[in-house]
């Protein structure tokens, strides 16, 4: 990766992290999570470790959507808080001892102390590939000057998050599984059928995900 000072002071040299991997047993990419990190601190205006998590997530969302797989293995745990991406905060906080962004407290409007991100250098090229990049920049577009409340709401109303018992891995397979299902060029056809059919006045109500797969499936 490389980067430019934003304040003109030169380049940067590029720092790896991928010796991390091994020795603190993460699943992810240590760089991966890194270039992801500083292109949502340059993304958006106010960012702290709870609100990276959640949009590192719904990215995730994002581009298994687009292409039926996931971008990375970082590593989501289902909180109260919605997901959790605990390996990110990690390297958040290794990026803040070897100056890659910096940190400062700040009080919220409930008087909670929180640690707000700043990249400290702006991106000039990253690493990861054009797609996840497309999908950070969507979600960041999206999310990135959403309220903190409505961001876990958000991210807390997706299927992975809710099939994932409290404080266990939360798994893509199922919903991984349903993109390719949907995105069958059969299965696609039939959907829009149905939804030309329901824009003619012509639907049933259906009370789960089962049964609308079955309805499709009939068609």
């Amino acid at each position: 990766m490389r980067w430019k000072s934003i304040s003109g002071a030169g380049r940067g040299e590029t720092i790896d992290l991928s010796f991390l991997k091994e020795p603190l047993g993460l699943k992810g990419d240590p760089n991966t999570i890194r270039d992801a990190i500083l292109l949502i601190t340059t993304k958006c205006s106010v960012v702290f470790p709870l609100k990276i998590a959640k949009l590192l997530y719904l990215a995730e969302l994002e581009f298994i959507k687009k292409f039926g797989k996931r971008p990375t293995d970082n590593l989501f745990i289902s909180d109260h808080y919605g997901p959790n991406a605990p390996e990110a905060a990690l390297i958040e906080k290794i990026m803040a001892t070897k100056g890659i962004v910096r940190t400062e407290d700040v009080r919220t409007h409930r008087d909670h102390i929180m640690k707000r991100i700043y990249p400290v250098n702006s991106i000039d090229d990253i690493s990861i590939p054009k797609d996840y990049v497309d999908c950070i920049n969507a979600v960041c577009k999206t999310y990135g000057r959403m309220k903190t409340d409505n961001l876990v709401k958000a991210s807390k109303n997706t299927d992975p998050y809710r099939d994932t018992p409290k404080k266990e891995e939360i798994n893509f397979d199922d919903f991984i599984r349903e993109r390719e299902y949907l995105m069958q060029p059969e299965v696609s056809d039939k959907i829009q059928k149905s939804i030309a059919e329901i824009n003619n006045g012509k639907y049933r109500e259906l009370k789960s995900k089962s049964e609308a797969i079955a309805f499709i499936d009939s068609l």
